[in-house]
């Protein structure tokens, strides 16, 4: 094998491994660059950084790393990883935002009337209702995009196009699940159910083509938890204000510490919201196969 051999295929174009590695170097350095510069403006410590900018660089990052291979390198449309206009359609940003919301929502409420959660006083206090809800919309639109930009963006686009739709779900869905396993309460349940989420968002990507759906779908659970149940997101737990569900149930049900998505009630909901996806797909097929005479 010569040099030229080792980073091109007979086509002329660069190896999916180079591809992927050139996409972590660009974006990783342009994430701590715009972190570096973001850190001289807004003081590292403050609520606003906080709230609003802390997943911005790498949020920039990414959009980085993700024009630079596929305008650059690639010679590729945004739509190759399912950011192009017709994929940010109404239709498929409402359908995304409605699997995550409910996705969470809805085994919830079931375990609240079952009383394995129930409505307590916040462990720390904050400010207004409205004003949470707009800071977490702030701050988890970002980390959202970002992590799907990193996780089921350029990378998963590469994998799905050299070893095929499962082995990307497979692979991204594992990288996804290690990247929280640093998150305070971790544990295996708590790594099988974000494993499962990794799983559930890339299925959307696959089957709808858009990654802005499967963004929506991130940001919806992701918020619903946080602005509507005032519970632990990925573990952590925010300023609420008012109220605040908890757990009062047994951990394999409720999440525990994690929170409600750590849980089984949420791995329903997944599962769940899996079965739609499949089913509508194979609908959608059926209605544009041809008819034979």
């Amino acid at each position: 094998m010569t040099a030229r051999q080792l980073f091109y295929t007979q086509g002329g174009a660069l190896r999916a491994v180079w591809r992927i590695v050139g996409f972590l170097i660009i974006g990783t350095a342009a994430t701590y660059a715009f972190g570096f510069a973001m850190r001289r403006v807004w003081p590292h410590d403050s609520m606003l950084w906080r709230y609003s900018f802390g997943f911005m660089p790498p949020l920039l990052g990414a959009l980085v790393g993700h024009f630079v291979m596929l305008k650059l390198v690639d010679r590729r449309p945004w739509s190759s990883v399912g950011l192009g206009a017709a994929q940010a359609r109404p239709a498929l940003l409402a359908a995304g935002a409605a699997l995550g919301a409910l996705g969470i929502l809805v085994p919830s409420g079931v375990l609240l009337w079952s009383h394995w959660l129930t409505v307590g006083a916040p462990v720390v206090a904050g400010g207004t209702w409205g004003g949470d809800a707009l800071a977490f919309a702030a701050f988890f639109l970002p980390a959202a995009f970002s992590e799907e930009l990193v996780s089921r963006g350029y990378v998963f686009a590469v994998l799905r196009e050299c070893a095929g739709p499962r082995w990307a779900i497979g692979l991204t869905s594992v990288f996804f699940a290690a990247a929280h396993y640093a998150n305070p309460g971790a544990n295996a349940q708590s790594f099988t159910l974000v494993l499962l989420a990794g799983i559930w968002l890339g299925l959307i990507v696959v089957i709808t083509g858009s990654l802005w759906a499967a963004t929506a779908a991130h940001f919806a659970w992701n918020w619903a938890m946080a602005a509507l149940m005032h519970s632990p997101v990925s573990g952590i737990l925010f300023p609420e204000s008012g109220y605040a569900v908890v757990d009062s149930g047994p951990h394999w049900a409720t999440g525990g510490s994690w929170g409600p998505e750590g849980g089984a009630g949420a791995a329903l909901g997944m599962i769940a919201g899996m079965a739609m996806l499949v089913t509508w797909k194979r609908r959608r097929t059926r209605t544009m196969e041809p008819v034979n005479a």
